[in-house]
């Protein structure tokens, strides 16, 4: 394969002239040279590189542009929306068709100086340059620049200052990004294979691809997959798999390993008593590598982004907790992997909603806060990012406004991005659920907030020219909190849906909107609900048995039993623990259980809900209690909002309220100078001949005793 490459591309390309090393000018650049070997296609392929080092001082003129994360979606987003095809061009030898523009030597390989020898010719001789190698350090930025000044030959492209990497054309609706020797881009079939004609016309095209609907194809190194309903952008599983083999868990083995439900809990939270044994040299290398091989996936990867940061705060002196964290997030990617991000193609694209959230002195070690940015439009996740803060922030206000004002931005720059590939009505909206933040951000200066940084606060211009809007927004449904903490299994989920990002059991199911996320969200809280009503349910069968088995037991005892008779009331006493579980499996043992022991299966029991109803004048929402709260209940009240009235113990009745026909509470209006009146019922309007004026309002069972099993609940 060496002399493969010498023959095909460093002669065919005539990339040198052999001169004798003593006639080199002292004023050039000697360098050397290496192989790099790589498998790409199962098909061993080698290229020789040149070692350019920095020897001469810094340089100026090495920055080349490339995709970046806040770019990287932009257009498969495009291609979604418009419903346009997508293309891959890659480009072969791309450095070595470029001339070499400064005086370079360059020492041979031994295998050509070997077949030089085999000639009778002299081995003293180098290489003068004439084409670029692999491996220069202006390299990268020369074709790059060579690469913008061909494909702007086509139908006027026009190249975006602010990411140098996109070009778009507006006569032809085209818009690509460039990466080194690679392009992605998406237009109109006919432009699409138009512009990739042109492209096999200027430069050496290896491979040039058109994706249509169905097809499944990789940029980057990252999945995509092309649906009618949208696109699935997914992580290269063989990464994940190469850290979890690194990790000694054997291949044939994986299948039994239990995969993690959360990519990091509590315990595993960094601490600053955190005092373990440092890994020695070689564990520390291997952690090291697993962890940036990990932080690439971690880009396509919301939900795992918190834990990321972690692993990598420890880079620098991991030890044995560390690696309990990287194996931890590397059992949570390993199932996770299979899913991804969706990009649907329902969803209205005229606002980008930069979402944040922070947790304000999160980091036990130094008491920094961490902020996360979440971007979405359309009802696609284009960006995510979690980052510590790097001051001190004085209050959990600080905190949030400083996360604000990196999402603000970042939604800025992908704002710029979008609004030049064609999306130019574009319009911007924050969401931050702290109304300190807003307050800060909606006046002008420090105010009585002394401490805060100046540079933070040009955000305040943008909010008074109305250039952006500062909006409100719930807690529970800010997506931005899945990267500010641990969270536990069913909060991750809760989140991985608002920010349609896919699992691994996803195959394919059609995205229907926000707003049937929002109610997929709901109805998880609903099974919470209900599975709790279960066990309030089985733990009231097992209340009712239990004295009638302890009594017989002390029978048994006063009368003088023997242990065998003790053994088979012991055994009753199980066989009624298992009836009960059995109960809580089976709706149809559920009832017989309640006939059995006299009492209502659903009446008599007060479902133990982790969430509840709140309305102050507004579409009702849900609101999560407080850890250690059993239930929660809605007490109407006329002379003021809902308010909560907490029911601690199980079992006890549920107050019922004033309802109207429908079950729904009776809503005291305001009439015309008369006072507060109360709605007719259904029933009193049927009595007048007159049909109800009002749609049922969404309560279901608010304010009314629960008389339905857990698949109705």
């Amino acid at each position: 394969t060496r002399w493969k490459h010498i023959t095909e591309v460093i002669d065919h390309h005539d990339m040198y002239d052999a001169i004798e090393e003593s006639e080199c000018d002292p004023t050039g650049q000697m360098l050397t040279g290496t192989w790099v070997e790589a498998i790409r296609d199962e098909v061993l392929k080698s290229r020789w590189c040149a070692r350019d080092f920095n020897k001469n001082g810094k340089r100026t003129d090495l920055f080349a542009p490339g995709s970046q994360k806040d770019t990287g979606r932009l257009i498969d987003f495009k291609a979604v929306k418009r419903d346009y095809v997508t293309f891959t061009v890659d480009i072969s030898a791309a450095y070595n068709t470029l001339p070499e523009q400064e005086l370079v030597y360059c020492r041979p390989p031994k295998e050509w100086l070997s077949h030089r020898a085999k000639l009778g010719l002299s081995t003293t001789v180098v290489w003068r340059m004439k084409k670029l190698l692999p491996g220069r350090r202006v390299a990268a930025t020369q074709w790059v620049e060579h690469m913008a000044s061909v494909m702007m030959k086509f139908e006027n492209l026009n190249r975006y200052v602010g990411a140098p990497q996109l070009f778009t054309c507006k006569k032809t609706d085209l818009s690509c990004e460039l990466h080194m020797d690679d392009i992605h881009g998406t237009a109109p079939e006919e432009v699409a294979a138009e512009f990739m004609e042109f492209l096999k016309t200027q430069v050496p095209v290896k491979k040039a691809t058109i994706h249509r609907v169905g097809d499944s194809y990789e940029f980057l190194r990252r999945k995509r997959t092309r649906y009618a309903e949208g696109m699935l952008i997914s992580v290269n599983g063989k990464y994940i798999d190469k850290v979890i083999a690194d990790m000694e868990l054997d291949r044939q083995y994986l299948h039994n390993l239990k995969p993690a439900p959360t990519p990091s809990t509590k315990d595993l939270e960094p601490r600053p008593e955190d005092d373990d044994d440092p890994l020695d040299f070689e564990s520390a290398k291997r952690y090291r590598s697993n962890a940036c091989t990990l932080l690439y996936c971690s880009h396509d990867m919301a939900d795992v982004q918190h834990a990321m940061r972690t692993v990598l705060t420890d880079l620098r002196e991991p030890t044995v907790q560390s690696w309990r964290r990287l194996t931890r997030l590397a059992r949570y990617m390993m199932t996770a992997a299979a899913g991804g991000v969706w990009i649907p193609r329902e969803g209205e694209a005229t606002h980008l909603k930069g979402k944040s959230d922070s947790d304000w002195a999160g980091n036990k070690r130094n008491r920094k806060s961490v902020h996360c940015t979440i971007v979405m439009c359309g009802g696609a996740l284009l960006y995510s990012c979690v980052a510590g803060q790097a001051i001190h922030a004085q209050s959990s206000g600080e905190a949030e406004f400083y996360g604000t004002v990196s999402c603000i931005s970042t939604c800025i720059g992908i704002l710029g991005s979008l609004k030049f590939i064609g999306f130019y009505d574009m319009k911007l909206d924050i969401f931050t659920d702290s109304s300190a933040a807003r307050g800060i951000l909606a006046r002008q200066g420090c105010g009585k907030v002394r401490h805060l940084e100046v540079k933070t606060l040009w955000v305040q211009s943008l909010v008074k020219s109305k250039f952006l809007r500062v909006l409100p927004i719930a807690g529970e449904f800010n997506e931005a909190d899945i990267g500010t903490k641990c969270l536990p299994q069913a909060r991750l989920e809760f989140l991985k849906k608002l920010c349609n990002i896919k699992d691994g059991s996803w195959h394919g199911e059609i995205d229907k909107g926000e707003g049937t996320r929002r109610s997929q969200c709901n109805a998880v809280k609903k099974q919470t609900i209900a599975r709790q009503q279960a066990q309030a349910m089985m733990a009231t069968v097992f209340a009712s048995s239990f004295p009638q088995a302890v009594s017989a037991a002390t029978d048994s005892a006063g009368a003088g039993v023997d242990s065998l008779k003790m053994l088979g009331v012991f055994s009753l006493i199980l066989w009624a623990v298992y009836f009960c579980y059995l109960c809580w499996r089976s709706p149809s043992l559920r009832k017989m259980a309640a006939v059995m022991t006299g009492t209502s299966a659903s009446r008599d029991v007060a479902a133990q809900s982790q969430v509840t109803y709140c309305r102050k004048w507004r579409n009702p929402r849900f609101v999560l209690l407080r850890e250690g709260m059993h239930g929660a209940w809605i007490d109407y009240q006329p002379d003021r909002s809902l308010e909560v009235d907490y029911e601690v113990e199980i079992g006890s009745p549920v107050m019922s309220t004033d309802v109207d026909g429908f079950g729904n509470p009776v809503r005291v209006t305001k009439g015309k100078g008369k006072g507060p009146r109360r709605r007719r019922t259904p029933a009193a309007i049927a009595d007048t001949g007159e049909t109800p004026d009002h749609e049922p309002e969404p309560w279901s069972g608010v304010g009314r005793t629960l008389d339905m099993d857990v698949e109705e609940a």
